[in-house]
């Protein structure tokens, strides 16, 4: 921090205010991060730009708050899609557009049940694109859910495996968006994690029956998906 204050007073005095500027913003993030360590709060060395000659900053938290934003951010757009997609559900039309030009002298026509203009995404796929769309999504749900528990586990390899097994999932994902045909065998078996299937070893255990229910409904709704993923590709085939 320094370097960069001594820098942006040399470039001051030398009536280089763009780059005295653009050293002071940076003093201003050492700053800032000084303060946040102070705090208690992390800080994300990676951010901070490094004086030229001087070795770069090293950290085991700045790998370790950069993994787990990682994690979060894909965490983050897979609730996303999934809640977009229960929103586009059947049954459910698409919201107008707002301010569309009406042509003069027309009178605006309703929208018919077969009219293309406000279908949901499901009938705009196909019952067998949605079917697969919804499984893809829940998938890589889980692949990162199993990433971010690995994390907490201090498993950096196994995270690392499950959030490479979610990102594989997004081209299939658009391929699925767009109408695009995609083999599923290709898809990674879902991840299981110890917490699925691990019950209390002692009968004094108050979580053993809720684990065991837990357990139970996890195996019926991939059974489910499973088995209506099937049908659907055997009657196409």
């Amino acid at each position: 921090m320094d370097r960069y204050k001594a820098a942006a007073e040399g470039a001051r005095s030398k009536g280089d205010d763009r780059k005295a500027r653009m050293h002071q913003r940076i003093v201003k993030q050492y700053q800032d991060a000084i303060k946040s360590h102070k705090a208690g709060r992390p800080v994300n060395l990676a951010d901070l730009p490094v004086p030229p000659g001087c070795p770069p900053l090293q950290g085991s938290e700045s790998s370790q708050q950069n993994f787990m934003g990682v994690l979060e951010t894909a965490m983050k757009l897979a609730n996303q899609d999934a809640d977009a997609e229960d929103e586009d559900g059947p049954g459910k039309l698409a919201k107008p557009a707002v301010g569309a030009p009406v042509q003069k002298g027309k009178a605006p026509t309703p929208p018919t049940p077969g009219s293309g203009g406000n279908t949901t995404q499901g009938s705009r796929l196909g019952l067998k694109a949605q079917q697969q769309l919804d499984f893809l999504l829940l998938r890589r749900q889980a692949f990162v859910r199993a990433a971010l528990r690995s994390k907490q586990m201090k498993d950096m390899q196994g995270a690392a495996v499950h959030l490479r097994h979610a990102k594989g999932l997004d081209q299939m994902i658009s391929a699925t968006k767009g109408g695009l045909p995609v083999d599923i065998t290709k898809v990674p078996s879902a991840p299981v994690s110890e917490e699925d299937y691990s019950l209390a070893r002692t009968r004094s255990s108050p979580r053993s029956s809720e684990q065991y229910s837990s357990l139970m409904e996890l195996l019926r709704q991939q059974h489910q998906v499973i088995t209506t993923l099937m049908t659907t590709l055997t009657a196409y085939l």
